[in-house]
């Protein structure tokens, strides 16, 4: 058995019950726009309970194995220390891009913000 994609196996029942092509492509359309709605709606729920630390004073906790602690934010920024899961940061500003400003232990510098969880 083949497997298809959702639009080409509601276009293939459409067909299989004589409805006419026309018909059948502007309902895979119709099932292609509200899945997309739907998933544009729950990345817009997620987004709006604030998933990423909050700027300045916060605090947040690592939620990954371990993150690299960068001193700017970017790949090639110089690794200036590596944060085990849970430890506990203290957020400095602002997200920068996909990277937060933290300080931890004296050190400051920029992890990468996907990898943190906000602490409530």
């Amino acid at each position: 058995m083949k497997t298809m994609f959702p639009a080409a196996a509601a276009v293939a029942v459409l067909f299989a019950a004589g409805i006419p092509a026309a018909h059948a492509q502007s309902g895979s359309d119709s099932l292609l726009r509200n899945q997309s709605r739907v998933i544009n709606q729950a990345v817009g729920t997620q987004a709006r309970q604030g998933t990423k630390p909050q700027a300045g004073g916060s605090t947040a906790t690592v939620a990954a194995r371990a993150v690299n602690l960068r001193a700017q934010p970017g790949q090639a920024a110089p690794v200036i220390g590596v944060l085990p899961q849970g430890t506990q940061l203290t957020v400095t500003g602002p997200a920068e891009g996909t990277w937060t400003p933290v300080e931890h232990q004296g050190r400051t510098g920029y992890v990468v913000t996907s990898l943190l969880t906000p602490d409530r």
